[in-house]
């Protein structure tokens, strides 16, 4: 999969450097790269309303365009500058349409307070075709990770995610198969034992990892294989925090309405919980829904 148009956004608040990191790491191809940052909604009549007219928020519009361009300017890349002014959420929304980008790069959004930042990125990643990395500030991963994460569910988004992350991986990095599995409620009106229904749901993960990979076995990465009795946002989230994984590869559609239910579960909690770079990815061929409401 290659990135071709990418969209950053950014309230010129953050350094560049970790954007252009990612950026360089997943699409050293890209053809075209927008920086878009949007000022409050309802300024213009706040400007009017104090000030008589909307000059001084014409001045105010104008500092806004010269500090993107400065900040842009920390890109060794040409970036096309967008400010506006509205709903950050149905802006972005728009240009993700106009643009036809393939890949939205933000930073992580402080949970303190779930503003627009927070609702778009839950947009973008229920419902758009589009990929969208989160990126720490101070990221500084190499050219290419050396440690990457895989969450596998086995379904079709997990193959994309595992072939993607083999595809910019270190040549002598590693990447980690994560399956996280669960203990069904009602185990015990089998007459099992929680330790003996553990034992029988880790050996069906362990079969159905062995088939998965038989499906697609063609790496020259180093992989390592881990199951985890755990909740997946959990597991995703905790792993990745304690091995100190560059990179977080997620696949995710919405291919009916039950398996939209458990991506948008497992993606909503990690984008809220995550302090790791993480890359929610996307093949827009699998995606069916694209925000309806828009």
């Amino acid at each position: 999969m290659n990135f071709k148009n990418i969209l950053i956004l950014t309230d010129i608040t953050t350094q560049p450097h970790s954007d252009e990191k990612a950026i360089k790491m997943l699409a050293p191809k890209a053809e075209n790269i927008y920086a878009l940052h949007v000022m409050q909604q309802g300024l213009k009549d706040l400007f009017v309303e104090i000030f008589g007219d909307d000059k001084d928020f014409g001045d105010h519009y104008k500092k806004c365009c010269q500090s993107l361009q400065e900040w842009a300017q920390g890109f060794s890349s040409e970036i096309t500058c967008i400010v506006n002014q509205g709903s950050i959420e149905d802006i972005a929304i728009k240009t993700i349409k106009d643009k036809e980008i393939d890949l939205v790069v933000t930073g992580i959004p402080n949970f303190a307070h779930l503003g627009g930042h927070y609702r778009l990125i839950e947009t973008i990643v229920m419902n758009s075709p589009c990929s969208l990395i989160m990126v720490p500030t101070g990221y500084n991963c190499g050219d290419k990770p050396t440690r990457v994460l895989v969450p596998i569910d086995f379904e079709k988004s997990s193959e994309l995610a595992l072939k993607f992350a083999r595809q910019v991986v270190e040549k002598d990095g590693t990447i980690t198969i994560l399956n996280a599995y669960n203990v069904p409620d009602g185990y015990w009106t089998l007459g099992q034992s929680f330790d003996k229904a553990k034992s029988i749901m880790r050996k069906m993960a362990q079969n159905k990892m062995t088939d998965f990979l038989d499906k697609i076995n063609d790496s020259s990465s180093k992989e390592d294989i881990r199951f985890l009795l755990s909740d997946p946002a959990e597991a995703i989230v905790g792993h990745a925090e304690m091995a100190h994984n560059d990179l977080v590869v997620m696949g995710s559609y919405n291919r009916t309405v039950g398996a939209k239910l458990f991506h948008a579960s497992t993606s909503k909690k990690v984008i809220q919980k995550t302090s790791s770079c993480t890359l929610i990815l996307k093949d827009p061929d699998l995606v069916r829904d694209f925000l309806d409401e828009y």
